[in-house]
């Protein structure tokens, strides 16, 4: 395999954004990319561009990771490479944690010397705890969200928000305005929370995305002949689970469906496979979900539940909590 059509190969990653492949790991199989916001991040390759993680149009370097599938270590030892990178992705992002809180109490003190604009991309949420009609509450901005909303996240209020196109006193201000609006909605979305903290414990990772993969290719065959080309991939998103692309022939799920038992990992495999030929969620959905999942009402309910206590648990990944380890 030649190097040079890896290294320095432009690529782009949902959370981090773009960047280029800094290192090439030859022996462990695993690529190093610096993306151009700062972060570092490694990750197992080929898998990571077969999976959906990396996304790159560089036509030399697609070659390269062409030859690089046919060549792919076995799948246990692909594994134990992705624990690794995982551990070593795991402390970048702690170290990231650390830096970040330390920048936002030395701009409280009046200590930070470096520049704003650093300042702003750096700093990514607010500790201050804001308090209305009885309700507390914490506001974090992050790139990544495009629209204001209140969650309920480890038995807590939260209001996210984008990082970008207004100033903190007007977050602020829509924030409050929001939270007022929707104190009813909240009280008894926190009395579930506290309800579910004290009765049920915290979910468990269920599967490995290999278990998943497995899962996949199982529903595929039972579809038959005309899904036999329909492919899966993983990715890290906040808004979805699973999405379905028609035209490429593609279904990717959120890498951390692994959190679900196996039966609605299934369902929301059946889900993805229903949207090939609906597009809405109407009784003509569910009927060709049931033609695999017979009882796919009611594990859709099951499912929004099992949600609920991932969130009661702050372990919700569609709320922003990586909870695969």
């Amino acid at each position: 395999m030649n190097d040079e059509k890896i290294i320095g190969a432009t690529v782009t990653h949902g959370k981090y954004g773009r960047g280029h492949i800094a290192e090439f790991d030859k022996k462990n199989k695993h690529i190093t990319v610096d993306f151009s916001a700062g972060d570092v991040r490694k990750f197992p390759f080929p898998q990571a561009f077969s999976d959906g993680y990396l996304k790159t149009d560089d036509k030399d370097f697609l070659s390269a990771v062409s030859r690089a599938e046919k060549d792919a270590i076995d799948g246990k030892a692909q594994e134990e490479a992705i624990k690794q990178i995982e551990k070593e992705n795991q402390e970048a992002e702690r170290n990231r944690q650390k830096e970040e809180a330390e920048v936002a109490s030395k701009c409280r003190e009046g200590e930070f010397q470096g520049d704003k604009d650093e300042f702003r991309l750096r700093l990514k949420s607010s500790e201050k705890v804001h308090t209305v009609a009885g309700v507390e509450y914490t506001i974090v901005r992050e790139a990544r969200y495009r629209e204001m909303k209140l969650r309920v996240i480890g038995g807590k209020v939260v209001v996210t928000a984008p990082f970008a196109g207004k100033n903190q006193e007007q977050v602020e201000s829509e924030a409050e305005a929001a939270v007022k609006k929707s104190v009813k909605w909240l009280e008894v979305r926190l009395a579930t929370a506290a309800e579910l903290q004290a009765t049920e414990k915290p979910p468990e990772v269920c599967l490995t995305l290999n278990e998943v993969r497995r899962l996949f290719t199982e529903i595929r065959e039972l579809y038959g002949a005309e899904y036999a080309d329909i492919r899966i991939g993983f990715e890290d998103r906040l808004s979805a689970w699973g999405r379905c692309f028609p035209k490429e022939r593609r279904i990717m799920l959120n890498v951390e469906i692994v959190i679900f038992p196996k039966h609605i990992v299934e369902y929301v495999i059946c889900h993805e496979f229903a949207h090939f030929k609906v597009s809405g969620h109407g009784d003509d959905f569910y009927a060709e979900v049931s033609k695999v999942i017979t009882d796919a009402k009611a594990v859709d309910r099951e499912q929004n539940r099992y949600e609920r206590l991932l969130s009661a648990h702050g372990m919700n990944p569609l709320q922003n909590k990586r909870v695969r380890r």
